[in-house]
């Protein structure tokens, strides 16, 4: 261990390894909850201005004494603070130094660390590189299968003279020699799977190909056959077709002229039943009216027959206004009265029996 060390890790004896004292001891705690043990008890409540003065006073008491605590500790804690300073500042001069020491050692180590990963890095990169290289001329055999999947022939035979050029060996493949020797391998027996199916498709579509020109001249004959059937079919429809319009031009020509003698027939028919028609109306008419003047001249026989049987009553109704209403008129325009509503009940009365008389009058008038 260092000097220095040794320095910052000394224990040495405290100044402040002394009891703390306050002015109020655990005597005098116990005394005031003593004291105010009525005031804290659970079941008191203040009832008056009593009890209220009581309480104030005690919290007031409280109050002050702990101010007065807080201002004792103070008191008590400043030598300790001075000294919490001292020994901060020491502290921070003695790190600063410290700091300064250990930080070019730090650097040091730092680049040496930082050169050790970039060297480790560059030899990953490297394996990942070369692995990747080799793996590349391995993916290369998948790469010519996928191209002999969409070339002819020719381009396969290529492609497989091209494969079979190929060195495995291992400066070229190092520890994936056997993974490249066995990608070959399926690579060219695949690349030999589509060569061989590239022949039989080619020959089947030779025989396809010579298949569909047979076919087609025999379409084209089946055609040359159908169109001549279908050209004497047409031929022999609109022959029937001329047939089948002459005859029902002269179905039309004869229905037409039977329309024509039906439609003349019904209109000489209903020109015979206008006539009878109006026959039996002018006759009914005739016997209507000779009716309605018989009737008429029975209801004027009535009527004056009537007449003369009402003529003795209707005389006796003129003789009786000559005789009653007349002179009762006439006295009624000389009866005195001495109000004017008595005035107007009499202009009242004369009026109504005037019109009483006109009203006799007009009825007896027809006798």
């Amino acid at each position: 261990m260092t000097k220095t060390q040794e320095s910052a890790t000394k224990k040495t004896d405290s100044p402040f390894n002394v009891p703390v004292v306050y002015s109020t001891t655990e005597a005098a705690l116990a005394e005031l909850r003593e004291q105010y043990a009525a005031l804290m008890d659970d079941d008191f409540v203040i009832a008056d201005s009593k009890d209220l003065t009581k309480v104030r006073e005690a919290i007031a008491d409280l109050r002050t004494r702990r101010t007065g605590l807080d201002r004792e500790r103070l008191d008590l804690t400043k030598g300790a603070r001075d000294f919490t300073e001292r020994v901060n500042a020491e502290a921070k001069k003695i790190v600063t130094e410290l700091v300064a020491i250990e930080k070019p050692l730090k650097e040091k180590k730092a680049a040496y660390d930082a050169a050790k990963k970039a060297e480790k890095e560059a030899k990953a990169r490297a394996e990942r590189e070369r692995v990747e290289a080799v793996q590349a001329k391995i993916r290369r055999f998948d790469e010519m299968v996928v191209e002999a999947a969409a070339a002819d022939t020719e381009e396969i035979g290529h492609l497989m003279a091209e494969m079979g050029a190929v060195e495995i060996d291992e400066a070229g493949y190092m520890e994936f020699t056997e993974q490249a020797g066995k990608a070959r391998d399926e690579a060219m027996d695949k690349i030999e799977a589509i060569l061989n199916r590239r022949y039989e498709d080619e020959e089947n579509a030779r025989k396809q190909a010579e298949r569909e020109k047979e076919l087609e001249a025999e379409r084209k004959a089946l055609e040359e056959q159908r169109a001549k059937e279908r050209a004497e079919a047409e031929a022999a429809a609109a022959e029937l077709r001329r047939q089948q319009e002459e005859l029902e031009a002269e179905k039309r020509r004869q229905a037409e002229e039977a329309l024509a003698e039906r439609k003349r027939i019904e209109s000489e028919k209903a020109e015979i039943e206008s006539e009878k028609a109006r026959i039996a109306d002018e006759k009914a008419a005739k016997e209507r009216k000779e009716k309605e003047a018989k009737e008429a001249e029975e209801r004027v026989k009535a009527e004056q027959a009537r007449l003369a049987a009402l003529k003795p009553d209707a005389e006796k109704f003129k003789d009786w206004v000559t005789m009653s209403l007349e002179p009762a008129i006439e006295s009624i325009s000389g009866l005195r009265v001495n109000t004017e509503e008595g005035h107007d009940l009499r202009g009242n009365v004369r009026s109504t029996l005037l019109e009483t008389v006109d009203m006799i009058q007009d009825l007896t008038g027809r006798f």
